[in-house]
């Protein structure tokens, strides 16, 4: 082995030991999304038994479930109890046209014992939690091995991987995936069409003694900051997680996502934002032959999809969006309509209008999907999706779908400014030495002239009021007795170009500042 070779072994040993220590030796894929993962196995008949007791706890210490396992090369000690925040104490889920009750003691919310600033957030169903673990060093999230290793027998029945480890499907970054520009100036068209203003009912209310009505208004005061949300899922997102609790766990998941982006976030002076469920309805596979379910068709393009979610009335809800595992075109994972300005429609809280093609439409909508080109993406990604439509419907904007444009717009901008600064430098001695030094202009020089004689009548009344004692004849000065007082020697001043303090602005050539 010559030198060459024995440097070239030791270099490659070095990135080895390098990817080894910072964990990348692993790099086991899940999917296209995910390019690491690990297994993640625990006793889920003991967190089973947890959350049993902490269901039907009477003491406030046996209501947190506690979980414990390691991953990542890290200990994960988790303490949660049941999260009675996220749902409307009112909750409806409808299931199947049919109005249910529902038990949300699954859905838990806590942190890293001994870590403050930490959160997780998940649901725990026959002894498994899913969901999110948000840390120091970054987010972690928590999924069933089944949904993604369906075929393979593997020793662990969860599998844990960190946002780093996710690969973005949106075309321009995690802020992306809306539609194509031209979508959006149709619906920034279509909204500015309503022939109808919507139903004064708050006035009635108002007017309303009824002790109902008083409550729902108190409960509006103290809610104020609070966006309540129905979602609907469809019957192809129920066929992928397969179960009820596991689709309200998907809910509660995105919705506790964006609450905890929100509630950070300035919105024009409102602050604090919250996000609380109202109301459920999942549509199982049995609805896809429902003709009373708009959602029933498998090939539905997303501008269709959302409108069929805005025909619906939503006046009771702030935001009402629907949940689908649909393959849409140009790989779209979200839409909703923009909150507009005055003299337009759709956002937050917009009522039911009728429009310039007939029908009546609730513009508080927007819908998501968690597929991607034929793959599912993870969790991270269409919580990203949820918050970025959020945003539309408080009035962000629109991507521009032609960001080169921008980008060219600006370097020309930029060479422009360049090169006007140049031309306006290379006129400037300072900017540019092969100039001459400015010439004073003839005024220049009568001012100093002028302050020159003026000096010399002052020192010259000096030097008199210092020799009062000797004799003066024709203007000449004599020595005094007991020593001869010379006349003090000015030294010569050098012109100066440059305006000094207290002294007046001075005209000068091209490139300097002139009065």
């Amino acid at each position: 082995m010559d030198l060459a070779d024995m440097i070239l072994v030791k270099f490659l040993c070095f990135i080895y030991l390098i990817n080894d220590s910072q964990g990348y030796h692993y790099g086991i894929p899940l999917n296209k999304y995910v390019h690491h993962y690990e297994g993640l196995s625990y006793n889920t008949y003991e967190i089973h038994d947890k959350h049993l007791r902490a269901k039907r706890a009477l003491h406030h210490q046996d209501t947190f479930l506690h979980l414990d396992f390691h991953a990542h090369g890290r200990h994960f000690n988790l303490r949660m109890k049941r999260d009675t925040g996220l749902f409307a104490e009112d909750l409806k889920v409808d299931m199947g046209g049919q109005e249910v009750i529902y038990d949300t003691s699954h859905i838990y919310t806590g942190q890293i014992y001994g870590e403050k600033g930490t959160l997780s957030h998940g649901s725990v169903v026959d002894g498994k939690f899913e969901g999110f673990i948000q840390t120091y060093q970054g987010t972690f999230y928590v999924e069933p091995a089944e949904r993604y290793l369906k075929d393979r027998d593997v020793p662990f029945h969860s599998v844990i991987y960190h946002e780093d480890d996710v690969n973005y499907p949106h075309k321009y970054g995690p802020g992306g995936g809306c539609a194509d520009h031209s979508v959006f100036e149709r619906m920034k068209k279509y909204q500015a069409t309503a022939v109808e203003k919507p139903d004064k009912e708050l006035h009635s209310e108002e007017a309303s003694s009824d002790p109902v009505l008083l409550r729902k208004r108190r409960m509006a005061q103290i809610e104020k900051n609070t966006c309540q949300l129905f979602i609907q899922t469809d019957h192809l997102f129920f066929k992928y997680y397969k179960t009820r609790e596991a689709v309200i766990a998907q809910i509660s998941s995105h919705v506790k996502a964006i609450d905890a982006i929100y509630q950070g976030t300035d919105f024009m002076g409102i602050r604090n934002i919250s996000f609380m469920v109202k109301r459920i309805r999942i549509n199982t596979t049995t609805d896809e032959r429902d003709r009373s379910n708009p959602f029933r068709f498998a090939n539905i393009g997303v501008e269709k999809f959302l409108e069929l979610n805005s025909e619906q009335n939503h006046d009771d809800y702030c935001l009402a969006y629907v949940f689908t595992d649909r393959d849409f075109d140009d790989g779209v994972l979200g839409l909703a309509w923009v909150g507009a300005p005055a003299g337009s429609s759709g956002g937050i809280c917009e009522k039911s209008k009728l429009y310039s093609d007939g029908k009546k439409k609730s513009l508080n909508t927007g819908i998501i999907t968690v597929q991607n080109y034929a793959s599912h993406v993870p969790p991270k990604v269409s919580h990203i999706t949820f918050a970025h439509e959020i945003g539309h419907n408080f009035g962000s904007p629109w991507i521009v779908a032609h960001w080169w444009a921008v980008l060219l717009m600006g370097i020309a901008l930029i060479m422009l400014m360049a090169g006007f600064i140049k031309i306006c430098s290379v006129h400037t001695p300072s900017s540019n030495p092969k100039l001459p030094p400015p010439k004073p202009l003839p005024g220049t020089l009568k001012r100093r002239r002028a302050q020159q004689h003026a000096r010399e009548a002052r020192d010259a009344q000096v030097h008199q009021s210092q020799s009062h004692h000797g004799d003066v004849s024709h203007g000449q000065h004599r020595p005094v007795s007991g020593g001869q007082r010379q006349q003090p020697s000015r030294q010569p001043q050098p012109q100066r170009h440059h305006r000094s303090q207290g002294q007046p602005r001075e005209n000068y050539q091209m490139g300097q500042m002139r009065r």
